[in-house]
């Protein structure tokens, strides 16, 4: 099985790569996220990308062998994670991929339909699918991970008892962008707490603790 591959940008495309390593040429299927950060690389540098090795047309008698790449093993891990979902085939999985995999991860664990029927190849059934299937631990890793730099807009300067919430979580160990995006969205969601201690009770819910 190839789990990892290192070459040279012959191609890109908006759906795959063909990457060069050592005179032999490679085509990659890319998620759409991969390809907007394969994009923003230097096209003459080295590219690695963790893939994911399968046989499209499974127990057909011609199957033909197939690559996907990921540009972080964290996508690739989400990716398969996504895969065992009932129903969730490869494309279906690797066109979903639109988003960093921490706020695909965030919509699933919020229950936020509304964000996951919009990405591609998900539709309504499958984003309840996933929800139920996905929600809870085997999120945590996703949900915890770092924002990509660039990937999420600006959050706005948390005041009173949400400075006091991102405080602790910065005193936990958490990152002051990792810990103003959890209050943020915890606040958003639930506009009714007025109070650090019970912001703190449901963003711990939410995400565990850090």
């Amino acid at each position: 099985m190839i789990s990892q591959i290192e070459g040279t940008i012959r191609r890109l495309l908006e759906n795959r790569v063909e990457l060069d390593v050592g005179g032999l040429t490679y085509e990659i299927l890319l998620p759409s996220r991969a390809y907007q950060q394969i994009q923003a690389m230097d096209p003459e540098a080295p590219l690695r990308l963790y893939t994911y090795h399968y046989l499209e047309g499974g127990m057909a008698a011609n199957p033909i062998p197939r690559l996907v790449g990921f540009v972080g093993e964290l996508d690739r891990e989400f990716f398969q994670l996504l895969r065992t979902v009932k129903n969730v085939g490869v494309k279906t999985a690797l066109n979903s991929m639109i988003l960093p995999v921490g706020k695909y991860a965030r919509a699933i664990e919020a229950e936020d339909v509304t964000t996951l029927k919009s990405l591609p190849e998900i539709g309504p059934a499958t984003a309840k699918r996933i929800i139920a299937e996905l929600k809870g631990k085997k999120l945590v890793k996703f949900l915890i991970a770092p924002a990509e730099e660039g990937a999420e807009e600006p959050l706005p300067a948390v005041t009173g008892y949400q400075a006091e919430a991102a405080e602790v979580l910065m005193q936990l160990g958490k990152s002051r962008t990792e810990a103003e995006e959890w209050v943020d969205r915890a606040a958003k969601e639930h506009p009714e707490i007025q109070a650090s201690d019970a912001l703190l009770h449901e963003i711990f819910r939410m995400y565990g603790a850090p």
